[in-house]
Order: C-alpha cells, then structure tokens, then sequence
C-alpha cells in the first residue's frame, strides 16, 4: 500500500520543484518558475512549500500563499511527479489538515484553468466549489473554494 506524507520543504528541493513543474505533463496547467523566483518565494514569511512524500520519497510538492485575512490560503500550485496514481487527492486532504489544524486557516482557495478536467473533477469531488471566474492570456480561469 502507498504511503503518503507531506512535511515543510528544504530549500534544496527547489531545483526538483522546477523540474517537476516543468515536466510535459505539468506545464500546461502550472506556471514555470525559475530556481530564482523559487527561491525568493522560499524566502517569503507568507508562502508555503510543502513536500509531498511517496513512501518517503519526494513526488510532488505545494506552493501555497497566505492571505492577508489569515484565515484563508490560496492554494496556488500542486505538482505530482507521477500523475494518475491518486497521490494528489490523498495529498490535497493532507494540505487541507496542515492548513485547519497546524495554520488554523478556515478556509482554502485554488483557481483552475477550464480546459483542466481532471483537476476540476478532483477538486470537485473533494468539496470544492465554483465562486468565480476570469480570464488569464485568453484563458478561462475559474476560481473555487473550500471551508476547513
């Protein structure tokens, strides 16, 4: 059975998390940060980096950003190494417990490219739910959102 964890992340994790990002697979839904920008936000007091274990290997990881509210997270990026598996929904409910109960946040916020199905379908079926959208370079960006 696979086992799945998410601790803070290390700083040397960064070129991993780049390269994850920048994987065939991930690019089209994620943005692609350099080493730089990643480290800068690394460096930030409001973001979050959290490594996503798989039996006790990196394989993905959160960049997540404190609102200004300190109630709420937005939920900027999850990127999983090996897609199809089901590590991101059993990692997503673990970010969501880090959030409510080591944060104490109440609430977590994500948007999502429209032509990205299977990860509206995900956040959908873990309780996420539509409140908006907009456009980004002539996409359709659609914003959702879940109480803690």
């Amino acid at each position: 059975m696979m086992s799945v964890e998410l601790r803070p992340a290390k700083r040397s994790e960064l070129a991993l998390f780049r390269d994850m990002e920048s994987d065939e697979a991930s690019r089209q839904f994620v943005g692609q940060n350099s080493l730089e920008v990643h480290e800068k936000q690394f460096a930030d007091s409001r973001t979050i980096y959290l490594t996503i274990l798989r039996d006790d290997q990196p394989a993905g990881f959160f960049l997540l950003i404190l609102d200004e509210d300190d109630r709420s997270i937005d939920f900027k990026r999850i990127v999983i190494a090996e897609k199809n598996n089901g590590i991101g929904q059993v990692a997503i409910t673990l970010m969501e417990d880090f959030c409510r109960l080591q944060l104490a946040l109440t609430r977590v916020w994500l948007n999502v490219f429209e032509f990205n199905h299977r990860g509206i379908h995900v956040y959908e079926k873990l309780g996420y739910r539509y409140f908006k959208s907009t456009e980004l370079d002539g996409k359709v960006l659609l914003y959702y959102e879940k109480d803690l």
